[in-house]
């Protein structure tokens, strides 16, 4: 039942996130690009919290490896940047959640950004840019 709560809380977020982003179409893109980036980097900033120098360095790993498909999606086709956000419950759920980074994340957190992750991937790719 309380996982069920952060999935809606999570789907709330988005829906705010994706409705800020729409209203500034000349920068979209960016802005779904940035936000993945930001998704990732947050996950930094927990594990440096946790003063857990390992996760630091597997953080920092996991925001390059985000950072690829926001690039990707910006030079290339924007479904990069859905596919970066539709990757990154994986992330969530398997290391933060049942993983050995769970002590890293508030498990209401993962659960949140998963719901929140999916949305935004979802949305990017019905807007179909022409690109």
């Amino acid at each position: 039942m309380l996982i069920f709560a952060w999935l809606v809380i999570g789907l709330a977020a988005a829906a705010v996130y994706t409705w800020y982003v729409a209203r500034h179409e000349t920068s979209e893109l960016r802005l779904f690009a940035v936000g993945l980036i930001i998704a990732a980097l947050i996950y930094v900033g927990l594990a440096i919290w946790q003063r857990d120098d390992f996760w630091v360095g597997m953080e920092i790993a996991g925001a390059v490896a985000y950072t690829l498909p926001a690039l990707a999606g910006l030079r290339g086709h924007p479904n990069w940047i859905a596919f970066g956000w539709l990757l990154h419950p994986l992330w969530d759920i398997f290391l933060h959640f049942m993983g050995p980074g769970a002590h890293i994340v508030p498990g209401w957190y993962a659960w949140a950004c998963v719901s929140f992750d999916i949305w935004v991937g979802a949305y990017i790719l019905q807007r179909n840019w022409k690109h």
